[in-house]
């Protein structure tokens, strides 16, 4: 089985007919965690077949020739190197298929192209690697354009997004073929404005609400709460007691894990603090610890002080522990 999971999600559910039985551009914006890569992979499968189903009807065609060249483009390296280990498995090891991750060293790019079914880089690798495509026959042979992570176009990467996007289209138009473009994306606000400079017409475009019902596999809940104080360090201040409040209400699912983002390892600190003793004045000093034992049976508070007490920080032995 190609897919670990056995039913597609909400996401993949309604954007399948667009990606296995139309050849259009598509562009998917869906929340983190919705798994927006099986998308790229069922676009794939698309492409593997129509290129069988293709040879199978012209009897003298050169089978090198009607196989189909994909690339998939990132601007985050850990990305690409992730799809890469994962397409190894699914296309590589299970359909048989060539898969290669570039390196950024020109002439040894090129030779893994040209033995390659599919391709993962970095925009930057291809950017530098795609320049003189019209010089080199493989860059014309490249059915399936596949562009992760596309809300970074408003980012430091965004420039070099644009001109890889931009460059396949021009020679999609200049050679005359039909390059499919699919790009996946967070949720943006301007989904239309990117899908029309991607070429997608009005089916192909799929924008998702962040807090849809049934999108995300994991749901998510947002609370604001604004704070008055200008100052930074005020503000921080004043954001201890509704934090301590808020992980420790009934909102949240009891013994559950709480993620707390500060934007200092300072600020950590006296966060930590600040929680703990708002606990202690609460009459409740073991609430975090007890949660955490409770949930993981195997562990004793004897095994947390003994890994606490081999940090060298004071605060974090004293924070561990409690």
């Amino acid at each position: 089985m190609l897919f670990r999971s056995k039913r597609f999600n909400a996401i993949q559910t309604q954007t399948f007919h667009e990606l296995y039985e139309t050849d259009h551009n598509v562009l998917i914006c869906s929340p983190p965690g919705s798994n927006n890569i099986t998308c790229a992979e069922i676009a794939i499968l698309r492409c593997i077949n129509k290129s069988k189903s293709t040879t199978s009807d012209e009897e003298e065609s050169d089978d090198d020739e009607e196989e189909p060249r994909i690339v998939y483009i990132s601007p985050k390296a850990s990305r690409v190197h992730q799809v890469y280990l994962s397409w190894q498995k699914k296309f590589g090891v299970k359909l048989g298929k060539h898969i290669c991750e570039l390196s950024g060293d020109g002439r040894e790019d090129l030779k893994k192209i040209e033995d390659s079914d599919i391709i993962c880089c970095t925009a930057e690798q291809w950017d530098a690697v795609s320049r003189k495509w019209r010089k080199k026959r493989v860059f014309k042979e490249i059915d399936l354009f596949i562009v992760d992570h596309l809300h970074f176009l408003s980012g430091v990467e965004g420039p070099i997004l644009e001109i890889v996007v931009s460059r396949i289209r021009s020679m999609a138009h200049e050679i005359g073929k039909k390059i499919r473009i699919i790009g996946l994306s967070a949720c943006v606000r301007n989904a239309k404005d990117v899908g029309d400079w991607m070429g997608v017409k009005g089916t192909g475009l799929f924008a998702f609400a962040p807090n849809s019902r049934g999108i995300r596999e994991v749901p998510l809940e947002v609370v604001l709460q604004t704070f008055d104080p200008h100052s930074l360090k005020s503000r921080l201040m004043a954001m201890s007691k509704p934090v301590y409040n808020f992980i420790t209400s009934s909102f949240l699912t009891p013994g559950s894990p709480r993620m707390i983002i500060a934007p200092s390892w300072t600020q950590t600190e006296i966060t930590a603090i600040d929680i703990l003793a708002y606990a202690d004045v609460g009459g409740v000093p073991d609430i975090f610890i007890e949660s955490f034992l409770q949930r993981e049976k195997d562990v004793t508070k004897e095994d947390i002080e003994k890994v606490a007490s081999a940090f060298d920080n004071v605060i974090l032995q004293q924070t561990v522990s409690k």
